[in-house]
């Protein structure tokens, strides 16, 4: 295979990744009234925790070096999210308050976190011939699991739940790996969120921009 498929396919994947990234732990229209008695038993962790056991399994078991194999961990990553995403959907929905909701979103935006962090591994290791763009990808990736974070944070007025604490370091060791810089989590926003996902996508179009052919000497 000559080197401008080979750039091709690592372009649409980089591509695919960032608007994979867009996608991410957001939530569906809340599921339709239900029964206080089904309601009561349906808020709890127990689909939030299935959900992080496929985390940590992926986190077990890293994906193979090919590109066929890093697409598919992160297409497999990505749908998990997803789910994650329904899930706190149907708890805002079926949870009668704030206290019971609180927790359970604090473990959700944990987990999702955590994918995300395996997600920008993968990200960073499809790194030929767009090594840049890969690394702009996932600092774009860790900034949203960042975000995740922060907003369980700030909405619970500045307290940092366990979830979050035992989460963070997760990003934290690779953004600094990847020199991008954390803010504070009341400085945490969708629009410094938004800074990194806009670098990427110019880091994407930097490397999709063929060089110039050269002219032939006479």
């Amino acid at each position: 295979m000559g080197w401008a498929p080979v750039k091709a396919m690592y372009r649409s994947t980089l591509l695919a990744m960032a608007f994979l990234m867009s996608l991410t732990f957001v939530g569906v229209p809340p599921a339709a009234a239900q029964s206080s008695v089904v309601a009561a038993s349906r808020c709890n962790a127990r689909m939030i925790g299935d959900y992080a056991g496929e985390i940590r399994d992926y986190d077990a078991h890293p994906p193979a070096v090919d590109l066929a194999s890093l697409q598919k961990r992160f297409n497999d990553i990505n749908e998990v999210l997803k789910a994650l995403g329904q899930e706190r959907s149907v708890l805002d929905s079926v949870c009668s308050s704030d206290a019971e909701k609180a927790p359970l979103f604090a473990y959700a935006g944990a987990t999702a976190s955590y994918a995300i962090a395996l997600q920008s591994d993968v990200a960073v290791r499809i790194n030929q011939p767009c090594p840049e763009a890969a690394r702009a990808v996932a600092k774009a990736l860790l900034a949203q699991g960042w975000l995740n974070l922060a907003q369980v944070v700030n909405d619970a007025g500045g307290t940092v739940p366990k979830d979050v604490t035992e989460a963070a370091p997760r990003i934290q060791k690779r953004a600094a790996a990847l020199a991008l810089t954390l803010p504070a989590w009341a400085d945490t926003s969708a629009y410094w969120r938004d800074q990194q996902s806009n670098e990427a996508k110019a880091a994407i179009e930097a490397c999709a921009s063929p060089a110039p052919a050269a002219t032939p000497t006479p």
